[in-house]
Order: C-alpha cells, then sequence, then structure tokens
C-alpha cells in the first residue's frame, strides 16, 4: 500500500475533503512517511479512517527472487550461479533447492530457512558451480520442491543459460619503432 500518495493527493490548504477511508493491508511500501503526512491532515481537521482488508493468515510461499549468472564463460572456466530465495511462512523448514542441466548432473542444496525479525520474508541464498567444460550454449534450471500450503507454485523455478566459448584474442600492433610500451604490450598479450 502507497498510503503517502493516497493522503498527499489534495493537500491544499482550502480543500474540500473532510474525510479519507483508507483501505489497505497496513503495509506501507512507499519507503515516506505516512504519519507525517496523516499530521497535516489533523491539522486541517480531515478525519483519516483506516479500514485494514486482506487475510488474517500471512501467505506461504516460496519465491525463486533473484538468480545471478554470467552469461558468457570461457571453456574449464569455473563460473558460480547465486540464487536468492523468499520463503515467507516457512521459518524453521527445510528446503531443497536443485540445479539441473540439461542432459547433465544435478546439484541439491538442502537449507534451512532462517527466522526472521523484521517483518520482511526470510531470505536462503545457495551457490552452484556451473560446468564449463563442453563449448556452446549449457542450459539450466533451478528449483524448489512446492511445500504444502504454498500460495503460488509457478514462482518456484526459473530456467537460465550459459555460453562457453573459447575465443582466442588476435591483435595487431602496429609501431613505427620498437618502443618499450611495444614491447611491454607484446609480452603482455603473449602471456594472456
Amino acid at each position: 500500500t502507497n498510503l503517502v500518495s493516497a493522503l498527499e493527493t489534495s493537500s491544499a490548504e482550502q480543500s474540500p475533503i473532510k474525510a479519507f477511508v483508507v483501505l489497505s493491508d497496513g503495509r506501507e511500501t512507499s519507503g515516506s512517511d505516512p504519519v507525517s503526512v496523516s499530521r497535516r491532515w489533523r491539522d486541517l481537521n480531515v478525519a483519516v479512517y483506516p479500514v485494514l482488508i486482506g487475510s488474517e493468515r500471512r501467505p506461504k510461499d516460496i519465491v525463486l527472487d533473484s538468480l545471478d549468472v554470467p552469461p558468457v564463460a570461457y571453456l574449464n572456466d569455473r563460473p558460480i550461479a547465486r540464487v536468492t530465495l523468499q520463503a515467507a511462512g516457512f521459518e524453521g523448514e527445510t528446503l531443497n533447492v536443485v540445479l539441473e542441466q540439461k542432459d547433465g548432473e544435478t546439484q541439491t542444496r538442502t537449507l534451512v530457512v532462517p527466522k526472521s525479525d523484521s517483518g520482511l520474508p526470510p531470505v536462503v541464498m545457495a551457490e552452484y558451480l556451473l560446468d564449463a567444460t563442453k563449448i556452446g550454449r549449457q542450459r539450466f534450471t533451478v528449483r524448489t520442491d512446492v511445500l504444502p500450503g504454498e500460495t503460488r507454485d509457478d514462482n518456484n523455478s526459473r530456467d537460465f543459460s550459459l555460453l562457453v566459448v573459447d575465443d582466442k584474442a588476435k591483435v595487431l600492433l602496429v609501431e613505427g619503432e620498437a618502443r618499450w610500451e611495444f614491447r611491454f604490450l607484446e609480452a603482455a598479450f603473449a602471456r594472456d
């Protein structure tokens, strides 16, 4: 709920508004301070009536929140996939986070969802070493099992790919004479 934008819609001194009825789930998501805006309306003798709506039970949901994977890796490199999950309502429970490579191996991480004191869903993170031993596009799926009581099950998996290349750079150095910079660059490119 963005309470601030609702309360600031007409904040003029001579406003004809006498009252606001705010239907809200009670969570302020704008990042602003709704109390200071409400005080301005109070000073203008405008009433604000909050009506809480929504379920009394907190929804239970596992969300594959973010996936940090390099788009390209060199042959025999060691790329890492970092997976971040939000596990609202599953504090203290065990999650199996699975990384499946198409036509390849499967890696499973068993993680316990921590308790969250902040009111935000607890965050669970897992890292996987990806296979970069074959040239070409490698396809992967990261997923978790659907747990009992979960609100949604369409956000528990995500597909991604990694392009493995074996490119060697060809560099042409052109110099009128072989100065020290030329020798330095030639040696540096020969090493790498």
